[in-house]
Formats: structure tokens, sequence, C-alpha cells
């Protein structure tokens, strides 16, 4: 029988933030490991969804970031804002081999927390 003290149950049910990074560590990825949606938010965006919400962003070598996201009525100003600082705080390391990278970021409501998917380079 294991037991666990409540710091490792907080810590165990906390996300971390993941980290990208392919074997042939083009970039290193750090991203965040989740937002925080407000309660207006969370109602806008489930008036018209259920769970989950995705994004587009673009990495580059260079470090920069872009992120592409529809301009949707269920995704209100103060939920952008949050998925914009989501994308700020994300740490880019470019590696020996770098490319560029283009990522699906799915967010999940009303917990806020994210999972990147690579798709591949960005096209041109």
């Amino acid at each position: 029988m294991f037991f666990f003290t409540p710091a490792v149950i907080a810590q165990a049910a906390s996300p971390q933030p993941s980290v990208t990074a392919p074997a042939s560590q083009p970039l290193t990825i750090s991203w965040p490991a989740h937002i925080a949606i407000s309660a207006g938010s969370v109602a806008n965006f489930e008036r018209s969804n259920q769970g989950s919400g995705s994004f587009l962003v673009i990495v580059k070598c260079s470090g920069n970031k872009s992120a592409m996201i529809p301009p949707t009525s269920d995704i209100d100003a103060d939920l952008r804002s949050a998925l914009m600082n989501f994308i700020s705080e994300t740490k880019v390391t470019p590696g020996p081999s770098c490319r560029d990278q283009m990522f699906v970021v799915r967010f999940e409501v009303p917990s806020g927390n994210m999972t990147e998917t690579e798709l591949g380079p960005p096209p041109g």
C-alpha cells in the first residue's frame, strides 16, 4: 500500500509544462502547461462549443512564434489574451539542425490545460 502526502497529490494533479524535442533536435520548445480562463470566457466559449478548442502555432528557428487563432465569437477578448500570453511564455531553443515547425495547440475549457501536436514544417 502506498501513501502520498498532500503535496505529492497536488503535484501529480497539476499539469507540468510540456517540452517538444524531436529526435533530430531542430527546436526544443517548452510549452506552458495551462492557461487561466475566466468564468465569463468559459460561459462564452461553452455557448458554441463543449470541452476544447484549438489553434495553430508556427515556431521559427529565430525563436519567433506566431499564432493563428480563429476570429470566431466563441473566443472572446479575455480568452484570446490568455492564448496569446501562452504563446509569449513559450520558450524556444534552436538546435543544430533547426527547421521551422507548425503545431496544433489544443486548450481544454474550463481547465485551461494545453496540449501541442506537431504538424510538420509550415508551408513556404
